[in-house]
């Protein structure tokens, strides 16, 4: 068996021997174990995705936020008028922006 193994080790790299012999005997379990594996890939591009969505969220809440303290500073800097209407909405802004779940807690 020493000389079988020899002459493959010749003409197979030995990393592919190696990998050979971690490779389950029973062919039934080489779909369990890539089913494993295509789970665990869906799972991390769930999580990826997940975290892109959370990521959109923050940055359209921010995005309002900054537009609403736009809108109020642009009427007051014209008109040096405080609209309290505008003010308002810059305080609805920002309250939905601390409650949104990626907002840093202390």
């Amino acid at each position: 068996m020493f000389s079988q193994l020899n002459c493959v080790s010749k003409l197979v790299p030995a990393g592919l021997l190696a990998l050979a012999c971690c490779l389950p005997v029973n062919p039934q379990e080489i779909p369990v174990r890539l089913s494993e594996a295509s789970d665990t890939a869906r799972m991390e591009e769930a999580r990826r995705r997940a975290a892109q969505e959370e990521l959109r969220r923050l940055h359209e809440k921010m995005e309002h936020f900054v537009r609403a303290w736009n809108d109020f500073i642009r009427e007051y800097s014209e008109r040096g008028t405080f609209n309290i209407r505008k003010a308002r909405a810059i305080n609805q802004a920002w309250r939905k922006l601390e409650r949104e779940e990626s907002w840093p807690r202390n």
